[in-house]
């Protein structure tokens, strides 16, 4: 798990990045990636996301690619 982690903290930084600063764009990021980081975070890296068979990395998140404008996973 320690690499899936490590992979989810380099996703975060970026997202840091790209959506952070003094003026932040709001709905930048699709929720089915920060909805997962927190919850992986929150159970110790070791309980699935409700509905994933298994702990992903963040390039392995179903609807990762969709628009941010379409909330949900």
């Amino acid at each position: 798990m320690r690499e899936i982690a490590a992979q989810w903290e380099a996703w975060s930084a970026i997202q840091a990045k790209s959506t952070g600063g003094s003026h932040p764009v709001e709905d930048q990021v699709n929720p089915a990636r920060p909805n997962r980081i927190t919850w992986y975070a929150s159970t110790g890296w070791t309980k699935p996301y409700p509905g994933d068979s298994r702990v992903l990395a963040p390039n392995e998140v179903p609807g990762r690619d969709n628009p941010p404008q379409e909330l949900g996973d």
